[in-house]
């Protein structure tokens, strides 16, 4: 539609090298702020699609931690009393 504009415009001003300066002047003005508006977005957008993906990995990673804790605590009270004592020494040195 701008196009147009400039086309029946630049008919009236018969090919000015004013209005070609006027011109071009206003599409890189118009031109740069969108560019970074685009831009902003984009980023953003991208910024928006990470979130789920993190709060969904520290999810399961917590979720393997937790079921990793109640395996050993099952597998340590189930365990005989000169077992249990074989298996805490480890960790205390």
């Amino acid at each position: 539609m701008l196009n147009c504009l400039w086309a029946f415009t630049d008919l009236w001003f018969h090919c000015n090298d004013i209005w070609q300066l006027i011109i071009n002047t206003s599409t890189t003005i118009t031109t740069s702020p969108m560019a970074f508006l685009i831009q902003n977005t984009q980023s953003r957008c991208r910024a928006m699609n990470k979130r789920p993906d993190q709060s969904a990995n520290s999810f399961s990673f917590h979720h393997y931690l937790w079921r990793f804790s109640c395996i050993q605590t099952y597998s340590f009270i189930s365990m005989a009393n000169g077992a249990r004592a074989a298996m805490v020494a480890p960790f205390l040195l």
